[in-house]
């Protein structure tokens, strides 16, 4: 009966793995790289860039500034103040036609230094991490995490010795072994953090896959889940009277006023709804940054009067809710945990990479006998997915510093779509190339990935000027460990690109068999010695 279950988990955690471990992927590397989302945003943004130290700045002078770009009556006025991840204050405005722009103003002038004009790593990295950019994107990612769910313990019961598989990597190996003991330790080292982060991202969107619940029990209401939102979150809402209001009140004096609530937690940002209307409110914001929770705690104003509408409260719901979301998306400021996360999502995207890896290797064989198109497929979608994920990825870097900054339009496309074309347009190119070239496609997107990780801080340095030794001396570290995170993708996706080549010359100039076939040969042969030799040779995992 054991063995029998451990067979059908085996089948569940191979299968869940091929059929989905293409999204389960790109879901963990944007989610790994949304770790450190603010220093790629400066990055990718120059004049998010500042080498002062951070200063307190006046919301009320930021928001004469914002009032100048907005216009006419916006629907949505946020006001962000510098910290040590995002040093350059910024406004961010929504209009009545939800259209949606970001600007960066200079601390000391008030002068705005520049507008959004790239997609960023907040913008198309980070949201694909959760809704891949499609429209049922929310459902596709919970749904497949809940089979990463499945696969993590299924992985589990058909481990027969899960402790020994922690301390077992055999470097000098064959790939199947070697992609199997990549595979078994990064899956046993960072497990609890697969399980955590992946139940944590399903519990944040629980009140999405619960619509239909939440319409069941809220009929009479056209929103139910902002009504459950307003009525377990505690969050203040006031519609639009059409009265227009005359003045606004002091944002600073806001400020000043809410901090007393928070103690020595810092001010984060300031969101202003319907500014213009005399229904309009103000909710001064802070995140926690030393603890867990993200307890995004709002005091809110009437905007015109500075009257208090709403002082910080948490229910039992909110404080649940602001800890699984801390969990999953580490707002706290402990750079030691930060880095622990980013290991840790690297790591569950090595366990994914290797499983397929191992799969097709021992497989090849197989299909070399028996023929078939199912291997070719997989094999192309797995270059698909593995190389074409992270080479599209340092294209798009590239992309952001090889085109022209500056909000511009060419064909009707913007600047910052343009960065988007071209990460799909390598991605996409790899299926066609995989599919052609096979497995030597793995060496030509290494050394692709090679290229495009070298060229995007050597664009970097040109187009800005901060060039790696420059920034490490004025201590702009975000923009340094991110061309120290590109380089040494560089060197890694050279060594790849060297031992996949190694292997090839061995198998033409010395005219091995694959495995497989010496397995097949010493079937002919039972008695023969040599046949046992390379029977045992050969023999993969669990056979």
């Amino acid at each position: 009966m054991r063995s029998d279950f451990r067979a059908s988990m085996d089948w569940v955690h191979t299968w869940s793995g091929i059929i989905l471990g293409a999204i389960m992927l790109a879901i963990f590397f944007m989610g790994t790289l949304s770790v450190f989302k603010d220093e790629i945003d400066q990055w990718m943004w120059p004049h998010a860039r500042s080498a002062a130290p951070v200063q307190e700045i006046s919301l009320d002078r930021l928001y004469d500034v914002s009032r100048e770009v907005s216009g006419e009556a916006p629907e949505w006025i946020r006001l962000l103040a510098p910290s040590e991840r995002q040093p350059v204050p910024q406004f961010m405005i929504r209009d009545a036609n939800d259209r949606f722009n970001r600007y960066f103003v200079d601390p000391q002038t008030y002068e705005i230094r520049g507008a959004f004009d790239s997609a960023s790593a907040s913008y198309f990295l980070y949201p694909m991490h959760y809704h891949l950019h499609l429209p049922a994107g929310r459902w596709i990612a919970g749904a497949v995490s809940m089979f990463l769910l499945l696969a993590l313990f299924s992985g589990v019961v058909i481990h027969r010795k899960i402790i020994v598989d922690f301390f077992t990597f055999r470097r000098g190996k064959k790939l199947p072994r070697l992609s199997l003991d990549l595979h078994n330790l990064t899956s046993v080292l960072a497990l609890p953090f697969h399980i955590a982060i992946t139940l944590s991202g399903v519990v944040i969107f629980s009140t999405t896959y619960l619509a239909p619940t939440l319409h069941a029990v809220f009929p009479d209401e056209d929103n139910p889940r902002a009504h459950v939102s307003a009525e377990t979150l505690n969050i203040y809402r006031a519609e639009p009277t059409g009265q227009t209001m005359l003045r606004m009140s002091s944002l600073d004096a806001m400020r000043i006023r809410a901090e007393r609530y928070w103690g020595e937690q810092p001010f984060t940002a300031a969101a202003l709804f319907h500014p213009d209307d005399a229904a309009g409110y103000v909710r001064m914001q802070r995140i926690g940054a030393t603890e867990v929770a993200a307890k995004s705690e709002g005091v809110y104003f009437e905007a015109s009067t500075g009257r208090l509408l709403q002082a910080p409260g948490m229910t039992t719901a909110r404080e649940v809710q602001s800890f699984i979301v801390g969990l999953h998306e580490i707002h706290f400021d402990h750079w030691l945990l930060r880095w622990l996360y980013f290991f840790g999502g690297a790591a569950g995207c090595v366990m994914i990479a290797t499983g397929f890896i191992y799969w097709l290797s021992s497989r090849r064989l197989q299909h070399a006998r028996n023929g078939g198109w199912g291997l070719p497929v997989v094999e192309a979608l797995t270059i698909w997915a593995v190389m074409g994920l992270l080479a599209a990825t340092a294209a798009f870097f590239v992309a952001n510093r090889a085109l022209p900054p500056g909000q511009w339009t060419s064909l009707g496309i913007e600047r910052l779509y343009w960065e988007v074309i071209v990460f799909y347009a390598v991605w996409l190119a790899v299926i066609p190339h995989g599919a052609l070239r096979g497995k030597k496609a793995w060496f030509d997107q290494a050394a692709l990935l090679a290229v495009l990780c070298i060229l995007a801080p050597i664009l970097n340095w040109v187009t800005t000027g901060d060039h790696l030794l420059r920034t490490i001396l004025t201590g702009q570290w975000a923009l340094a460990g991110m061309d120290m995170m590109l380089f040494g993708a560089a060197a890694l996706s050279v060594y790849g690109a060297l031992r996949l080549r190694r292997s090839w010359q061995v198998e033409i100039t010395t005219g091995l068999k694959p495995a497989g076939l010496q397995r097949q040969a010493a079937a002919k042969q039972p008695n023969s010695p040599l046949a046992a030799t390379l029977t045992g040779m050969a023999r993969l995992p669990g056979e």
